[in-house]
């Protein structure tokens, strides 16, 4: 990887990537190792994109985010272990609820416990009887059943609700069914957010693993440089490399002008501090915040890192809705999957495979108007053929 700060003018790429996270820096190895010259054109500073940490306290601060890593799959697996090694990590989360105390989530027995404490073993009952050969079940399932109602009222209204539409910025009543369904009720006494059978953090932190990733001679980067305006809008070329192929991981909106309009996203407001927003409450890695006025959730990377004795460091997410020109909310977070934001993002795809079929190549969150986590946007590019 070499960084450059202009570009040569009579340089000649046969790949020019825009964007430096997952997507464009994964397609940048398979391109070089097909024997490729490749440029990537990034609008940050640094590489990584949402993934990006960097060190305070002795932590490594995922400054967009907290990303836990997690797949079952065995080929995701051995591709991240090609650059660098990685620390089994369970995460581990709890919701505060109305009256200050602690809910496990995602939702299970223990939850259950902790929601009803003075009852616990005859809902953990009801809920077996009513739910014999499943192990994880859908929260609106609860509701089919006569007898699991009283559950799913509360576990709805103390957890997913305030929650829910806090991050969505919508009225309960107008969010998606399935919304509720992503993180379903698990029949099991075992904490931890996630099951799947590799959960790791990266030793060295994500912005090391990216720089390993981007490792080669072949790779130019271009930071704080803003590819679209540097793209020929007519010929949708860049004019000082004119044949290269490009691969676009950036908005697909902002490409075509917004001509049919901007897509939605929910954005993040994100504040690290040395103190706690929470009183009373410590000692774990995340703690979701369902009935905060603003903020969704608060993290602390003490209990993120591997390094005995670190410093504690608080990140809060506050959501709110993407806008160029926000202070707090200018970062596109998570695309908006509505009937109508759907259709304007086909809109766009059919512009471009239309009117200038095979000029680029559309890939990753932004690109596709999807929303990915590691282990999907690693599977997708790996898939993808070059």
């Amino acid at each position: 990887m070499k960084k450059i700060t202009k570009i040569n003018k009579n340089a000649n790429y046969d790949i020019i990537i825009v964007g430096a996270g997952f997507a464009g820096s994964i397609m940048a190895w398979k391109y070089i190792n097909k024997g490729k010259k490749v440029l990537i054109i990034d609008k940050r500073d640094s590489i990584a994109g949402n993934a990006f940490d960097y060190k305070k306290n002795d932590n490594f601060i995922h400054k967009f985010g907290p990303h836990i890593f997690r797949t079952n799959d065995e080929e995701i697996w051995n591709f991240i272990n090609k650059f660098g090694d990685w620390e089994e990590y369970k995460h581990i989360v709890y919701a505060k609820s109305s009256n200050n105390s602690l809910i496990h989530f995602p939702l299970n027995y223990e939850s259950i416990k902790n929601i009803f404490p003075d009852s616990y073993e005859n809902k953990i009952q009801q809920i077996n009887l009513a739910f014999k050969n499943q192990d994880e079940i859908k929260l609106m399932e609860f509701y089919k059943k006569e007898s699991t109602k009283d559950i799913a009222n509360k576990l709805f209204n103390e957890v997913i609700k305030p929650y829910s539409a806090k991050a969505w910025g919508t009225p309960i009543e107008k969010l998606d069914p399935s919304t509720f369904d992503r993180v379903p009720f698990r029949k099991t006494w075992e904490k931890g957010y996630f099951n799947n059978k590799h959960q790791v953090l990266p030793k060295d932190g994500y912005t090391k693993f990216f720089e390993k990733i981007l490792e080669s001679e072949n790779i130019d980067i271009l930071l704080n440089a803003n590819a679209n305006s540097m793209i020929n809008k007519e010929s949708y070329s860049f004019d000082f490399s004119p044949n290269s192929t490009i691969i676009w991981t950036g908005p697909i909106d902002e490409l075509a002008n917004f001509k049919f309009g901007e897509l939605k996203y929910r954005s993040l407001k994100i504040k690290i501090s040395n103190k706690s927003i929470v009183q009373g409450i410590g000692g774990y890695p995340t703690l979701n915040l369902p009935h905060h006025p603003s903020v969704t959730r608060e993290s602390n990377f003490k209990y993120l890192n591997f390094i005995e004795g670190s410093s504690d460091v608080f990140l809060t997410e506050e959501p709110g809705w993407y806008s160029k020109e926000s202070e707090d909310f200018n970062e596109r977070y998570y695309p908006i999957s509505t009937n109508d934001e759907i259709k304007k993002y086909d809109l766009y795809k059919k512009y471009f495979n239309e009117q200038h079929p095979g000029k680029i190549k559309f890939i990753g969150r932004l690109a596709e108007y999807k929303y990915y986590d590691m282990e999907q946007i690693i599977k997708r590019v790996l898939n993808e053929k070059i």
